[in-house]
């Protein structure tokens, strides 16, 4: 019997590397031992995938493999570096020194996500911010109980495309630092961060999501190229988000919080609807009744909602948040598609007569979803139709 052909040795380097790229940093470096055709071919994939899973959980078993992978792969181009782990029970956390090696290599996408449990900050080199090749970068590092903070001594990231950052506390002076450092920044993400920023100002970010973080500070976005925003659940103030000069906007998502701890009355203007003028399609999650005349406030500093043909509200109590409701229909002349979505089975309702009533002559279809089990929105029907003119479609469906 012939003995069976190596087919996959005798691939090309770039069809191995391809191949290779989809497996884990340690599976990589095990194909060493395939044969002599395999003893260095790990050392020049493109893809490090470094996954501290592979290693039971083992924190030193992993960063002395990690340390080990950069000192002998030598200057092989690298593309992109995964580094994944949940570090707990350990005196100290995870070394991110790799991150100057990683870095000097020149790949183009850098992904983090960590979480450890060590009672100290992480902290990233600043060669990380220097890397002239990368194109995509996400930093997600949860240390518990003590929020790493990023404070480069400089920015310099010529190339980068997309900016992803996760439970880090951020100020001005890195804001700052970033939008002037970064040319190429089209998209920047935002998420669990502790924000001490004021303002946010690009002219070539396209694409902007802020989401569950605390915010400390009055927060001006001023982004003309902007066409993609998403702002939800911020705790502390996000009553006080300005939006300036969004000329190029198309889709925004809106998540409105209330604050227990604040007085309705003793907030300063808002300039948040007001500066969404410009979408065509709009998402709000309305969550505190309590707040509907206050943005109604803010929703009547624009004239109109010149662009608007697709309005999405959500909302836990939408028959008490209705008047909210009428003032957005009353500003959008151009609105095709309205759709509401009913979060709570059975609401106590404040009934109370509308006196706005006005034409929606493009008002095609209104879709209404209303709770799995939950009663017939017909009393939010009623003020619909004894507050639009004309509409064309009603579609009622239940949702689990």
């Amino acid at each position: 019997m012939n003995d069976m052909v190596d087919w996959i040795s005798r691939l090309p380097d770039d069809v191995l590397n391809h191949i290779l790229s989809r497996l884990t940093a340690k599976e990589v470096v095990q194909t060493c031992i395939l044969s002599k055709r395999w003893k260095n071919t790990w050392a020049s994939v493109p893809v490090l995938n470094f996954q501290l899973g592979n290693f039971h959980n083992d924190c030193d078993w992993f960063g002395r493999f990690v340390d080990s992978v950069f000192q002998n792969r030598g200057q092989s181009c690298l593309r992109k570096v995964i580094y994944k782990g949940q570090f707990e029970d350990t005196s100290h956390g995870p070394s991110m020194e790799w991150l100057d090696c990683a870095a000097f290599l020149m790949p183009r996408i850098i992904i983090v996500y960590i979480l450890s449990n060590v009672d100290a900050p992480l902290i990233i080199p600043d060669s990380v911010f220097s890397c002239e090749s990368l194109e995509k970068l996400a930093l997600c590092v949860q240390s518990v109980p003590v929020m790493t903070i990023i404070r480069p001594k400089s920015i310099a990231l010529p190339c980068l495309q997309t900016l992803v950052l996760e439970h880090l506390s951020l100020d001005d002076d890195f804001a700052q630092k970033l939008l002037l450092g970064c040319p190429s920044l089209e998209g920047l993400r935002l998420e669990y961060c502790d924000l001490f920023i004021s303002d946010i100002s690009s002219n070539v970010l396209k694409k902007l999501i802020v989401r569950f973080c605390c915010q400390y500070q009055h927060m001006r976005i001023c982004c003309p190229s902007l066409i993609i925003l998403s702002i939800g659940s911020i705790k502390n103030s996000i009553r006080i988000i300005s939006l300036e000069k969004l000329t190029s906007l198309v889709y925004a998502q809106i998540v409105l919080n209330g604050n227990e701890e604040m007085d309705v009355n003793d907030l300063p203007d808002a300039q948040l609807l007001s500066g969404l003028s410009n979408a065509t399609s709009l998402t709000f999650f309305l969550r505190d009744p309590d707040l509907k005349e206050y943005w109604k406030k803010d929703i009547t500093k624009c004239r109109t909602f010149k662009n608007l043909k697709s309005l999405e509200i959500k909302a836990r109590h939408m028959i008490n948040n209705f008047d909210l409701i009428a003032c957005f229909l009353e500003h959008s002349p151009l609105l095709q598609k309205l759709t509401l979505k009913c979060l709570l089975k059975k609401e106590n309702i404040i009934d109370a007569e509308q006196d706005v009533s006005f034409m929606a002559e493009h008002l095609e279809t209104v879709d209404i979803h209303y709770p799995k089990d939950g009663k017939l929105p017909i009393k939010l029907m009623s003020m619909l139709d004894r507050c639009v003119k004309t509409f064309g479609n009603i579609n009622i469906s239940s949702v689990g």
